[in-house]
């Protein structure tokens, strides 16, 4: 009996495909499942500005220093923060003013331990870097912890400024 060239080509072949196949009509090597990277976040740290507020001097870090912190884009924050996933930043510059000769709006900013607080409350799900969160069905408690935890620093910072 000839074999069917229909049923090698075509047939239910093994679960993980030999690497030593190419794909279809390509040069390139047939793989298994690829793994995700793994996350490294970027230094932050080295991302701020010094901002005098009630007279004492910050260091202040705009979104895309707590998009890293946390492994996603500064557009995906964004989208949280008009979501109510994400609270809103409790340091803001005032829409439409002129810095450094150019025109911005209104720039999130971030004091390094909010961030660590959103970093913590991340890491402490297995959440940095991912790609998704489901913040209504799996992690709704999420939301809750990193808003209270940044209510306390910030109530902390305005204490010892007044004190």
């Amino acid at each position: 009996m000839i074999p069917d060239l229909v049923d090698q080509v075509f047939g239910s072949g093994p679960e993980e495909p030999p690497t030593d196949e190419f794909y279809p009509g390509s040069r390139r090597k047939l793989t298994g499942k690829p793994t995700p990277p793994e996350f490294t976040p970027d230094p932050w740290r080295d991302n701020f500005s010094t901002k005098v507020i009630h007279g004492v001097e910050m260091q202040m870090y705009p979104v895309g220093a707590l998009a890293n912190a946390l492994g996603v884009s500064a557009q995906t924050i964004r989208y949280w923060t008009r979501m109510g996933f994400f609270p809103k930043a409790p340091y803001r510059l005032p829409a439409n003013m002129i810095l450094n000769g150019e025109k911005v709006s209104g720039r999130r900013l971030y004091t390094a331990p909010l961030i660590e607080a959103a970093v913590a409350a991340f890491e402490k799900r297995g959440l940095l870097g991912a790609t998704q969160v489901r913040w209504a069905t799996k992690y709704p408690d999420l939301s809750i912890e990193i808003r209270e935890a940044w209510s306390h620093i910030f109530n902390q910072t305005t204490t010892n400024r007044s004190a």
